[in-house]
């Protein structure tokens, strides 16, 4: 995750400083489609919230992650 995040925030500029606009556009809008090995539990509700919550008080962008099966990847073992 850390990747794709660093990946995205050096990729997505907030505006340069002659942006009249700049506060505006402060926080960025950023969408992540991340292949995982155990996409169910990326996707629980307190896993992904907590993502999205830290990472938006570090950056002060709003996040959004969908996440799909990796392919070719051993399977999960099961959630306790």
């Amino acid at each position: 995750m850390a990747t794709y995040v660093y990946a995205a925030d050096a990729a997505v500029p907030r505006g340069g400083k002659m942006d009249a606009q700049l506060g505006a556009r402060w926080r960025r809008k950023l969408r992540f489609v991340v292949p995982v090995r155990c996409p169910d539990l990326w996707s629980l509700a307190e896993v992904s919230s907590a993502l999205i919550e830290a990472l938006g008080f570090l950056s002060e962008d709003d996040y959004h992650f969908e996440f799909t099966s990796l392919d070719n990847q051993p399977s999960c073992t099961e959630l306790p």
